[in-house]
């Protein structure tokens, strides 16, 4: 039996991405996470990327769903992705990975989710083979069956993304003056 490339091809050039992708985001390349296609934006008002934030961030860092882990890259950036390993619980793969950026101009810290490369190809390709199969033989299962798995790791991103924009906001007002 002949093993046929072109049908494999597709199949190893995806394998390698996902690889290539897995390596980058651990090397913490910092061009990984300043640009890339954004799912989400979080504005935070006065909140200043100070000496004191990685102590805020840590509290969100050990959840149950995962770890999520941190690397500065610069004064006004701090990068953060959600780790691999998961409690023996509950397991799913992270299709996020995140900046979160101080802009002095606004005098406002954004909170940006970028998804990951991986998971635009997948969705690309689930959808191909919906659109190129015969109107009568869609796999309709598989499609809903990957966009309700897809929508789940994405709720779940979602979910954890806010909470570390939740954990930057200040804690306690500002006193108001005196009079």
């Amino acid at each position: 039996m002949l093993l046929r490339v072109d049908v494999l091809f597709p199949f190893i050039a995806f394998g390698v991405l996902v690889l290539a992708e897995y390596l980058v985001a651990r090397a913490w390349v910092r061009g990984y996470y300043r640009f890339g296609l954004p799912v989400l934006r979080v504005r935070l008002e006065g909140v200043r990327l100070e000496a004191d934030v990685e102590n805020r961030l840590a509290t969100v860092a050990n959840r149950n769903a995962s770890v999520i882990v941190y690397q500065r890259l610069s004064d006004s950036e701090i990068a953060f992705r959600e780790k691999g390993n998961a409690s023996v619980t509950f397991r799913y793969t992270p299709v996020l990975h995140g900046l979160i950026r101080y802009v002095p101009e606004e005098g406002a810290t954004y909170v940006i989710g970028w998804i990951n490369l991986f998971a635009v190809l997948a969705t690309s390709f689930i959808l191909w083979v919906f659109f190129t199969s015969p109107r009568y033989h869609r796999p309709w299962e598989l499609t809903i069956m990957f966009l309700a798995i897809f929508g789940v790791m994405y709720g779940i991103g979602v979910w954890r993304y806010r909470m570390v924009a939740k954990s930057l906001r200040p804690t306690s007002a500002p006193a108001l003056p005196r009079s």
